[in-house]
């Protein structure tokens, strides 16, 4: 996986640090599930540190769904094991998760995919899970997450159809933050994190601690811990300093 997945990091917007794993399979011809969760589990660990404030998964996915000729999921145990890892590791994080996707996005790529907070595709994306075509069954949660945003029916509509972004799509709205053209989508992303960039970042942390808890509680419970997370929040010198400037700034 070392040809197809690759990691760096950087200054995007105003000092707001990024982290990048880059996903390349235009060139390739085959999926390997195993090695690909282990590729990214490495590339997580490398790429996030302390004062990373953005994580984003570039993907050029295949050229087209031919192109994809071997697809193996391989070791069963390692591939539960290192999906695991990446999962936990993903959804430990208090920063905001973004991906570009273009090419024919599947499988473990777009379960990995389905776990960013925005995803900006390019208009001739492609995307199948992969399920029915090659048997393959997900292994980080692509249907409690596919079911979450399309409900059965759309699932099931998905399961059999796919994705094609260049065609109408009934599902296609709910899933996307924006559908552009290929070579806007570089500056898109920019434009995404100059946004969160000039946002408070102790809040942008408490709301992806909030969105991951109070998901599957009972509504009574969700509102005490969000209840709990205001008064959390608003301890913090910091940010009421910037409220009391925000209001002046207003008046």
């Amino acid at each position: 996986m070392d040809s197809v997945m690759n990691s760096q990091t950087g200054d995007y917007h105003a000092g707001s640090r990024t982290g990048t794993i880059k996903f390349d399979f235009t060139d390739s011809d085959s999926l390997h599930v195993s090695c690909f969760f282990q590729a990214l589990h490495e590339e997580l660990e490398k790429t996030l540190r302390s004062d990373t404030h953005f994580l984003i998964f570039n993907i050029n996915g295949f050229p087209e769904e031919k192109s994809l000729k071997n697809f193996e999921v391989g070791e069963r145990a390692e591939a539960q094991e290192y999906s695991r890892r990446c999962m936990e590791r993903i959804l430990s994080l208090r920063i905001p998760v973004i991906s570009e996707i273009r090419g024919f996005i599947c499988g473990p790529i777009l379960e990995t995919v389905l776990f960013s907070d925005f995803i900006i595709a390019c208009r001739s994306t492609i995307i199948s899970s992969l399920m029915l075509e090659k048997g393959y069954i997900p292994v980080m949660g692509m249907l409690t997450n596919l079911m979450e945003l399309f409900g059965k029916e759309g699932l099931f509509r998905f399961l059999l159809d796919g994705i094609d972004l260049s065609s109408t799509h009934p599902v296609k709205i709910s899933i996307f933050h924006s559908i552009i053209d290929q070579e806007d989508l570089d500056s898109e992303v920019a434009k995404l994190i100059k946004t969160f960039s000039e946002r408070d970042r102790h809040a942008i942390r408490v709301i992806k601690e909030l969105s991951l808890h109070t998901r599957n509680l009972h509504p009574g419970e969700a509102l005490l811990l969000e209840r709990y997370n205001f008064a959390l929040c608003f301890s913090e010198p910091h940010v009421k300093e910037r409220i009391d400037l925000f209001l002046n700034k207003k008046e």
